[in-house]
C-alpha cells in the first residue's frame, strides 16, 4: 500500500490538511498493534486505517462449504477484525477507518453466483455486509469503496498483474481516486465537512431565465428530456436537505419574482421553505455569498457554490 501514501497526502491537502503518515511492515500490522512497544505505538497515531484483503479468509472456505460453514469462518474473521479495532481505539486513542474488500473474485457460476454461499465473490459481499454493520456497532468509520468501483469500474481498482507482481491490491490507477475517499472521512471526522450548498437558479434549477421568459415558460418537469433532468436535479438537492445540508439562493434577479417561482410553479420539487436564506438581487455574488455565511454563522469554507455560468464560478474562486 505504499503507493496510496501521497494520494492519501495530496487529498488531505486539498481539504487543508497536512497529514504525516507510518507504514507498517508489509503483513506487520497485527504484530505491531499487539506489541506495546511497536514503533507503532511510539508514533501515536490520530487516525488508523485498516487496508486489508479478503484473500485469507477465501483460501479456508472450500466451494463445498456448508452456508453455516460459510457463516462462522466469516464470523471468525471480523470477530479477529473487531479485536483490533478495539485495540487500536483503546491503546492508541484512534480513530479507526475499515476499508470496505475488493470484490475482486471471478465468477465461477455466472448469474447463479449469488445463490451459492460458498463463492468467492459472495463471500465477499456477505464479508462486506457484516463489516459495514460491525463498524457501526463499533463506532468505527467504513472507507466503503462500492459506489466508487461501481463507477469507475472493477479494472480502474484492480490489476491482477500489480497483484502478483507486488501484491498490489488498489491499483495504482485508482490511488487518487482511493486517498481522496480516506481525506473525506478524516476531514468530516475533524469538522471539515461541507455544510451548505448555495444554488443559482437560471439555468441551474430550471431552464430558462425567470426573468425574460416569465415563470409559465421556464422549464422544468416531466414532458421534456431538459425538464425532467432539472427535476431530477431539484430531487436530489431536496434529498440533502432532507440529510441536513443547508440550502440557500444566490441568484442575479428580482426576489419577488425568483421567490414566486417556488411557491406559483407547480412542477418545482423544492419549496421556498426549503432555503434558509434567499437573496435574489444584483449585488455581485461574492459579496451575496459572504452575506449567506454570516447570516448562517458558518465559515466560508463550509459552503459550496453551485452555478451553470463558468465566468461567475471563476469570480467565486478568485475571491475565495
Amino acid at each position: 500500500v505504499d503507493h496510496l501514501v501521497p494520494s492519501i497526502r495530496v487529498g488531505a491537502l486539498q481539504r487543508g490538511m497536512y497529514t504525516d503518515i507510518y507504514l507498517a511492515k508489509f503483513d506487520q500490522y497485527r504484530q505491531e498493534l499487539l506489541d506495546v512497544s511497536s514503533r507503532l505505538h511510539e508514533y501515536r497515531p490520530d487516525v488508523v486505517l485498516f487496508s486489508l484483503t479478503a484473500r485469507q479468509l477465501l483460501s479456508i472456505i472450500p466451494l463445498s462449504s456448508a452456508h453455516s460453514d460459510v457463516t462462522r469462518l466469516i464470523n471468525e474473521f471480523l470477530s479477529d477484525i473487531r479485536e483490533l479495532w478495539i485495540i487500536a481505539k483503546r491503546e492508541l486513542g484512534a480513530t479507526v477507518i475499515q476499508q470496505s474488500f475488493l470484490n475482486i473474485a471471478e465468477s465461477l457460476f455466472g448469474s447463479m453466483d449469488r445463490n451459492i454461499p460458498s463463492t468467492p465473490s459472495q463471500i465477499i459481499r456477505k464479508l462486506n455486509d457484516q463489516v459495514a454493520q460491525a463498524a457501526k456497532d463499533e463506532d468505527v468509520l467504513l472507507l466503503d469503496l462500492d459506489r466508487s468501483v461501481e463507477r469507475s469500474g472493477l479494472r480502474c481498482w484492480f490489476e491482477p498483474t500489480k497483484w502478483h507482481q507486488a501484491k498490489i491490491e488498489i491499483a495504482p490507477n485508482a490511488a487518487l481516486l482511493y486517498g481522496d475517499l480516506v481525506a473525506r472521512l478524516i476531514a468530516a471526522q475533524i469538522g471539515l465537512s461541507k455544510k451548505c450548498l448555495v444554488l443559482d437558479l437560471d439555468n441551474t434549477l430550471w431552464g430558462g431565465v425567470i426573468g425574460d421568459d416569465g415563470i409559465e415558460n421556464i422549464v422544468i418537469g416531466e414532458g421534456s428530456a431538459l425538464g425532467e433532468a432539472y427535476l431530477s436535479f431539484q430531487k436530489y438537492i431536496k434529498q440533502l436537505e432532507e440529510r441536513g445540508v443547508i440550502l440557500a439562493v444566490c441568484s442575479k434577479n428580482e426576489n419577488s419574482l425568483a421567490e414566486s417561482a417556488f411557491e406559483l410553479h407547480p412542477d418545482m420539487a423544492l419549496k421556498l421553505s426549503d432555503f434558509s436564506v434567499f437573496l435574489a438581487n444584483w449585488q455581485d455574488k461574492a459579496t451575496n455569498i459572504e452575506n449567506i455565511a454570516s447570516r448562517l454563522n458558518i465559515d466560508l469554507d463550509s459552503l459550496v457554490f453551485f452555478d451553470d455560468n463558468p465566468a461567475e464560478r471563476a469570480i467565486i474562486r478568485q475571491a475565495y
